[in-house]
């Protein structure tokens, strides 16, 4: 079935495109919601008498969108789970958990507008959450998951600690200061070797002058 989009939608196409789809899909979501007409003659005629009026609510519409991002990405939510002693969450924080905690922290979030592709969240710690606010603005939300009765500060701390014990950290540490150990140590032997090179030019040059001299004595 052809429909002519009224609004952007994505993956689908633009305002005023035409566009082919399922007939369940029109008649159940697209032309209900206001987001399609099909694409008869009447109706493309009636779209282009108010297209104008369209493409600046279109434009509105991502103004707002982008004032709203702004808003999320200023927020710090901070969301308190039960959980074990290695962090582990008995249970798991997902998309309903989000736009609730956004909504409640001040900026309406739409459990359809969260994107969690690597699904719910089962570790205490710090994330950010792409919140889908219009087809062509996303939003970054932080969300600190911390332990019933912890606090975001027990958080750092643990990162801190894991950041000083961490093996590959060790590792490359290591490896640096060999590396460095290295580069001390050759530095005196190549210049001795420069050195020990020049000498010998010396000794040479000096053995030739006291040939030639001994030669001319024997010669007189």
């Amino acid at each position: 079935m052809e429909v002519i989009l009224l609004e952007r939608i994505a993956g689908l196409g633009g305002l005023g495109d035409r566009v082919d789809v399922k007939p369940g899909y029109a008649r159940n979501y697209l032309v209900p919601q206001g987001k399609a007409l099909s694409a008869t003659e009447r109706n493309i005629a009636r779209f282009e008498e108010r297209r104008a009026e369209l493409e600046r609510q279109a434009a509105d519409e991502v103004v707002r969108a982008e004032r709203r991002s702004a808003d999320l990405a200023a927020l710090d939510l901070v969301i308190t789970r039960r959980a074990g002693g290695e962090g582990r969450l008995f249970g798991s924080v997902g998309i309903i958990d989000v736009a609730e905690a956004a909504t409640e922290a001040g900026v309406e979030v739409r459990r359809n507008e969260v994107r969690m592709p690597d699904g719910p969240i089962r570790q205490t710690g710090r994330y950010e959450v792409s919140i889908r606010v219009h087809p062509d603005v996303e939003a970054a939300v932080r969300v600190a998951v911390v332990p019933m009765g912890g606090s975001i500060e027990d958080l750092d701390r643990r990162d801190d600690e894991a950041e000083e014990t961490d093996p590959d950290a060790a590792l490359a540490e290591a490896v640096a200061g060999a590396e460095s150990a290295e580069v001390e140590d050759s530095e005196p032997g190549e210049a001795g070797g420069e050195s020990g090179a020049d000498e010998a030019v010396g000794d040479e040059s000096e053995s030739g002058s006291a040939e030639g001299e001994g030669g001319e004595e024997t010669a007189g």
